[in-house]
């Protein structure tokens, strides 16, 4: 696969969650702001706009939409004991990749340079220890880390319906980086979870579909995790 393909994998994330904001706004609320619809109704407004982004953003035809699907629905039901398992699938220099980008994800760092720095030179041992899918999986990971960081630090006092210059409870309380970490997890799990090796073998047209999986997963962790913060 071209790197140009997984590189922009976090852009066309950035850009989805962007989407899924504009559909979550439009969601019936109660008097005090809450959503009128139950979490079930939530998740199929996340499901219904990702497939239409991926759909158009990357020309998939039919036959590659239950994969987004499948991907969707996995992150929606993921939970800690779920994704261990598909940890477990990762080759030991994976793992131990995925543990620094964990720390860079989890840790008190929020200067944007340095976290970027951090996770341009974790992208640098990737090339060198990683070759074919496992180096596929990690910089397509890794791609989703880089933008979401930037994504959820410029854009997370708009989820919480506050202004940025008076920040509210909430906002101080929002852990904008956790939100990266589900974006990063979320991408992991699609790919290791979804079947779609095979994909990486069918030429440009299977390569978009890869990485329809591969955002999908992502946007949908986030998404998910967003919403169990706020509301």
């Amino acid at each position: 696969m071209p790197n140009e393909v997984k590189q922009e994998i976090g852009i066309q994330h950035n850009e989805c969650l962007d989407k899924i904001y504009d559909a979550l706004k439009n969601i019936p609320q109660t008097r005090s702001g809450e959503p009128a619809i139950s979490k079930t109704e939530i998740n199929n407004v996340i499901k219904r706009t990702t497939v239409e982004y991926v759909k158009n953003e990357y020309d998939l035809t039919e036959e590659y939409i239950p994969l987004v699907e499948k991907s969707i629905d996995n992150q929606l039901s993921l939970n800690e004991s779920s994704f261990e398992e598909l940890f477990n699938q990762l080759t030991t220099e994976q793992k131990k990749l995925y543990g620094e980008l964990d720390l860079i994800l989890t840790d008190d760092d929020s200067d944007m340079e340095s976290l970027q720095k951090r996770i341009a030179d974790v992208k640098d041992k990737a090339y060198s220890e990683l070759q074919g899918e496992d180096l596929d999986v990690m910089l397509s990971s890794i791609s989703v880390a880089e933008n979401t960081l930037y994504y959820w630090q410029e854009n997370y006092t708009q989820w919480i319906n506050k202004d940025e210059n008076q920040p509210s409870e909430m906002a101080v309380k929002f852990q904008w980086k956790a939100l990266g970490k589900a974006d990063f997890n979320g991408c992991i799990a699609a790919v290791v979870s979804g079947g779609v090796s095979y994909l990486l073998g069918c030429g440009p047209v299977g390569w978009k579909a890869w990485a329809a999986v591969c955002l999908s997963g992502a946007a949908a962790g986030s998404v998910e995790n967003a919403i169990d913060q706020l509301w």
